[in-house]
């Protein structure tokens, strides 16, 4: 098994940068091969531009995603959707060609030997998203509009409340999320 971690966060000390830890230990724990891309860290440029030409750091993204097994995307949402660093890692890294094709007959996602878990992190509680149908929203947009479109079989966990949670509560995220990687692992061994 190889494990792809897309980190996305600009704050070291962040809880998205804690479960991206937890995932990197339990991955390796339980035997898989794992690499971690750090988009604010690596300095990536999210900005889609009129120059086609693939740069050294999009074909060593394609190149990591062409070598995993299974991906895990560890963002906050901001303003309710994902991190632009995070949407232009779609935009550059996820091309026609690469992450899918589209023909008379629409798209076929070229990606799909592949699965993928979402780890998401908001501010605002799960039961206020949940009752507001934010959660389908965001699934929906990122489920069909990326992953499916790309062949990737993939789930979503959300984890809201960060800012105000507890030790405790972060403590209970972090088990939970080494359960749901722990799961995928050995439904696959």
């Amino acid at each position: 098994m190889k494990h792809l971690i897309i980190h996305t966060h600009h704050q070291k000390n962040s809880f998205t940068t804690a479960i991206t830890k937890t995932l990197q230990l339990n991955s390796r724990k339980n035997g898989e091969l794992v690499q971690v891309i750090d988009l604010y860290a690596e300095g990536f440029n999210p900005v889609l531009s009129s120059n086609i030409t693939k740069t050294f750091q999009i074909l060593k993204y394609q190149d990591l995603i062409y070598w995993s097994t299974h991906l895990s995307f560890v963002f906050p949402l901001w303003w309710a959707h994902m991190p632009a660093m995070l949407k232009g890692f779609f935009d550059r890294v996820f091309t026609e060609g690469f992450a899918f094709s589209e023909d008379e007959n629409g798209f076929k996602g070229l990606l799909g030997n592949k699965t993928a878990h979402l780890y998401i992190l908001s501010r605002t509680s799960n039961i206020k998203y949940n009752q507001s149908k934010m959660h389908d929203a965001i699934s929906k947009l990122i489920i069909d509009g990326i992953m499916n479109v790309s062949g990737i079989d993939t789930k979503i966990s959300f984890f809201g409340s960060i800012i105000e949670s507890s030790f405790e509560q972060r403590e209970e995220y972090l088990k939970e999320i080494q359960e749901i990687n722990s799961q995928r692992f050995s439904t696959l061994t």
